[in-house]
């Protein structure tokens, strides 16, 4: 589990603490699928024994939560250092995947939140699930209207936004000095390239292509630009930083 999600989870479970009874956590939840495109998720807090506490999605995703949490819940309960518990199954020939994360009050497992999607696991799918949820309850038990689907998909881009420019700011940080001493070396050598054989010549050359390309990336993110994103094997989404550099601003 990634910081981040471990973050979610942990508010979650606070918020949850202080004013989930009061929530008609369906309808929220039914929001958060709508968001972020998945078929299905539910709430299960200790001690469980036969039905979710709360279960959203369409009707298929529902009842498939409601056979397979019981499982799901008994694995994370008998193993408290599991992160979080997975199961790929088909229905009807397609592929499923659902997953299960862990509410904890210290050590003990006192709830979990499940999601089903279809298809095989997609990490990024699970993460922006917790964030939307967290920002759908964090509402709610505000006292404010839970946000529509619309809204919760803008939070989630909101929130990708600000990681990636804290991501930037600790790059452009922890690179640009090193980065600095290796693009003036190179071009100090350059200076001197009377001295030096047609092989190393190119090599430099490339160094510097290299370090300036670098460069090129570090202030691209730090514009925070909208950067698309791509399919990482894992089921996982990075950034595509591959096309041509920044068109100058009008």
């Amino acid at each position: 589990m990634s910081e981040l999600e471990a973050r979610y989870l942990a508010l979650l479970r606070l918020l949850l603490a202080a004013g989930g009874k009061s929530l008609d956590l369906s309808a929220v939840m039914d929001s958060v699928c709508l968001a972020v495109g998945v078929d299905g998720c539910a709430l299960v807090r200790a001690p469980y024994e036969s039905e979710p506490d709360a279960v959203a999605g369409h009707a298929e995703a529902r009842q498939l939560l409601k056979d397979q949490a019981q499982p799901l819940w008994q694995t994370l309960v008998r193993d408290h250092e599991l992160e979080c518990a997975f199961m790929q199954m088909k229905v009807q020939g397609e592929p499923y995947s659902l997953f299960a994360y862990p509410l904890r009050t210290g050590e003990q497992v006192t709830g979990c939140v499940l999601g089903l999607v279809r298809g095989r696991r997609n990490l990024a799918a699970e993460e922006d699930f917790l964030l939307a949820l967290v920002t759908a309850i964090g509402a709610a038990t505000g006292g404010q209207p839970a946000p529509d689907s619309a809204a919760l998909r803008e939070a989630v881009e909101q929130a990708r936004r600000s990681a990636i420019l804290e991501t930037a700011i600790a790059v452009n940080h922890e690179v640009n000095n090193p980065l600095t001493a290796v693009l003036g070396n190179t071009q100090l050598l350059l200076l001197q390239a009377e001295h030096l054989d047609e092989k190393t010549k190119k090599r430099l050359r490339d160094i510097e292509k290299s370090a300036l390309r670098i460069k090129e990336i570090t202030q691209r993110l730090l514009k925070n630009r909208s950067i698309p994103t791509t399919e990482y094997p894992g089921g996982l989404r990075m950034l595509d930083l591959s096309g041509a550099a920044d068109e100058e601003e009008t």
